[in-house]
């Protein structure tokens, strides 16, 4: 009777029994990990130390686990293959890591999992605003935008001649008819309603280069009838700032529908502002105003006291209107409003 014959190759866990001859699979070890392994690691610069004693054949693939697309492997021949670990984003991701030697027709494979954490609330990027990038709707009753260019991060909006009036004072009462660009507000693809508990957060920072060219006082923040030419209609809620005339101190802090609290100081930089809004309700803003050094000048918020304001379910939009500071302050053709500006908004379950 002959000897038992293995149904797995010993030396390699191949089935099939040992190959002919003796020979073996060639020897292969990946620092730091093992076959069938699973590891967390940081998005970036990724490489391996491979051990090759055999001086076999080798190959390293690398294969993203959300859609099975391949990642470049830089050296993937080498015993020190790279590449750079996707980003994580708000549900992380995975790749799956395959390195192989072959020799003399056998095969050694080390194989092992590399998760990359998900972002989640971490570190969420803002989205530039760019009034010329086709995504925004201008509503103008009175025609009082002349051209609007944006460059290097900045928002540039010229004027027409326009006499003050208070209908382009978004804090002065009832009317509001100055100039405003809006957007229907998508959360990771989902439409925002009335409905919706949501958190808006933005960034502004108005251009102080040189003296203002009018009285102007503009806001940005949610809205759920943007093209409205009454303040408690437009029912808003967000950021605003204020610059006068000659001067080149910003006046930021907070708006809701036809009201504006602003911090007046000549540091003021930039600003943070968070609104949240919800249940057919109008929340309240608060904001952080900051220097050029991150160092806080300013806070400070507004009650909006908005309970019930209609439009049930309705759909939000991301608004950004541009008036005046003063019920008497006009434009003159040329004037001009610079400036950059940013946002972010998120929804909540199970409140």
């Amino acid at each position: 009777m002959s000897g038992i014959v293995p149904a797995f190759d010993p030396a390699t866990g191949a089935p099939g029994g040992p190959a002919g001859g003796g020979s073996t699979a060639p020897g292969l070890t990946v620092a730091n990990r093992t076959n069938g392994g699973g590891y967390t690691v940081t998005a970036g610069a990724r490489s391996l130390s491979i051990s090759n004693p055999d001086a076999a054949t080798l190959s390293t693939t690398v294969t993203k686990a959300s859609n099975n697309s391949t990642v470049t492997v830089t050296g993937n021949t080498s015993t020190t293959p790279s590449w750079t670990a996707p980003g994580g984003g708000t549900d992380g991701e995975s790749v799956q890591v395959k390195v192989t030697a072959t020799k003399g027709g056998l095969t050694t494979t080390v194989a092992f999992t590399e998760r990359v954490i998900a972002t989640g609330l971490q570190d969420i990027a803002l989205d530039e605003i760019d009034l010329t990038d086709g995504t925004w709707t201008l509503s103008d009753p009175d025609g009082l935008v002349d051209t609007v260019t944006f460059a290097s991060g900045e928002n540039t909006v010229t004027f027409n001649t326009v006499s003050g009036s208070s209908n382009y004072n978004i804090a002065s009462g009832t009317n509001f008819r100055g100039p405003r660009w809006y957007k229907l507000l998508s959360i990771s693809g989902q439409q925002a309603t009335t409905a919706m508990p949501i958190v808006l957060v933005t960034r502004i920072e108005p251009d102080k280069s040189s003296g203002s060219d009018f009285n102007q006082r503009h806001v940005i923040g949610t809205s759920f009838d943007p093209t409205a030419t009454v303040t408690n209609t437009i029912n808003g809620a967000g950021a605003g700032w204020q610059i006068n005339s000659g001067s080149t101190t910003i006046q930021m802090g907070a708006w809701t529908r036809s009201a504006v609290n602003l911090t007046t100081n000549s540091l003021n930089q930039r600003q943070v502002m968070a609104s949240l809004r919800g249940f057919e309700s109008l929340g309240s803003p608060s904001f952080l105003n900051l220097r050029s050094n991150d160092v806080c000048v300013g806070t400070g918020a507004r009650n909006s006291n908005a309970t019930a304001i209609g439009g049930a379910g309705a759909n939000l939009y991301v608004m950004v209107a541009l008036g005046t500071a003063t019920n008497t302050a006009g434009t003159t053709a040329g004037d001009q409003a610079i400036f950059r500006a940013s946002f972010v908004a998120s929804s909540y379950t199970g409140i």
